[in-house]
């Protein structure tokens, strides 16, 4: 690296600094990944020969131009894997047979998670158990849980994935599970209950805490209120968050009492992300004026993320189906400065002018079902009016 060292380089000067390092002609990976486009997709299959006691494994690349590639195999036989690094060819179709004592358990293809590609596969859920329990790398374990999404009250296996993933010494990984766990059935409770206790009062991440607080909120079990009147005076704005959805889910009612607690205008954006579906769901009116920042651009949220952008829209719904002047003033105050950001977006003017003649349509109904607060209204159509006029 220092022959273009503070200098400009091109891509092929810093492949063949690449190649004299490691002695190898690495044109094949800079033609693919750096000059070329789109990634491996790539489906696979296995089939045992009990003569030759061999299993053949089959890689098929379905995208138009195949690739070539390193690839890592785990073949399980008799339920502990063994590590093949093989080298698939740029075909559509790639072999490779191993020796084996018996049909393997499993295969899994790209163990070590380096390989970038959309891989489609089918384990049965003691198969991912089998990938989860004998796997170091992250990424085949996350991916093992991530297989049983749709099979969480089917099977005694996942139980014990599940069980096992909620002590992986990676969060994100207890958190996948956390995610994935239902309290409500009898036997994922009985099995993992007391763990889930465990880690939303003890976890040394937070996340990992918020994630069990909201797996026990989803029980409306009030023997856990006390933990989460704990976590509503958290420092940490995710356990905070979780908290108090789960003190509302248990107990809706105690909404109000809980307002005096939510702080929008200070909070971080994680935390109005959080805060904004409990204060919309349960109407916490004190709070309507606070919510505008993410009310007022609910078209963009839900392209990025949908359950957000419904809590925003249902948000920017409520505001416009009420009579408050200063919640409404907030929302055309902030798509007022939003189109000094909009200047050469056509399509971001458009979808903000739709917003308030939606919201416009909204207040002239307030109106005409509560013409005794004709004054109050009238202002809020007047406001919309103008924020309109500003985007012509």
């Amino acid at each position: 690296m220092k022959t273009n060292e503070y200098q400009n380089a091109e891509a092929h000067q810093l492949r063949l600094s690449f190649e004299k390092v490691s002695g190898k002609d690495l044109n094949w990976f800079f033609n693919q990944w750096y000059f070329g486009n789109g990634n491996p997709k790539i489906n696979y299959s296995f089939t045992f020969e009990p003569v030759k006691k061999q299993v053949t494994v089959t890689i098929n690349q379905t995208q138009e131009k195949p690739f070539e590639f390193p690839l890592a195999l785990d073949v399980y036989d008799n339920g502990k894997p063994k590590r093949y690094n093989v080298w698939v060819n740029a075909e559509a179709k790639n072999t490779f047979s191993f020796d084996v004592s018996k049909a393997p358990d499993l295969v899994n293809i790209n163990a070590d998670g380096v390989l970038l590609a959309e891989i489609t596969d089918t384990k049965t859920p003691e198969q991912n158990l089998m990938q989860f329990t004998n796997s170091k790398e992250f990424k085949s374990r996350y991916l093992a849980l991530n297989g049983i999404k749709d099979q969480t009250g089917k099977s005694p296996a996942v139980v014990k994935l599940l069980a096992a993933a909620l002590k992986d010494p990676f969060f994100r990984v207890r958190i996948k599970a956390l995610n994935l766990i239902d309290l409500t059935n009898p036997e994922q409770m009985k099995a993992l209950g007391a763990e889930v206790e465990k880690l939303a009062s003890n976890d040394p991440k937070t996340l990992t805490q918020a994630a069990a607080i909201a797996a026990l909120g989803k029980t409306k079990d009030k023997k856990y209120l006390p933990l989460f009147e704990k976590g509503v005076s958290a420092v940490s704005n995710a356990v905070k968050g979780s908290s108090m959805g789960a003190i509302l889910s248990v107990d809706p009612s105690r909404a109000n009492n809980l307002a005096d607690k939510i702080d929008m205008k200070g909070a971080s954006d994680a935390l109005q992300a959080q805060l904004l579906p409990i204060i919309v769901k349960n109407k916490i009116a004190s709070q309507i004026e606070n919510i505008a920042p993410l009310a007022a651009f609910y078209p963009f949220i839900k392209f990025q993320n949908p359950e957000l952008g419904k809590a925003a829209e249902d948000g920017f719904n409520w505001i416009m189906t009420s009579d408050n002047l200063k919640a409404t003033e907030s929302i055309t105050k902030i798509t007022g400065y939003a189109k000094n950001q909009m200047a050469d977006n056509p399509q971001a003017k458009m979808m903000m002018v739709q917003m308030l003649k939606d919201g416009l349509s909204k207040k002239m109904e307030l109106l005409k079902q509560n013409p005794q607060n004709a004054a109050s209204i009238n202002k809020q159509i007047d406001v919309i009016n103008k924020a309109i006029e500003n985007y012509k």
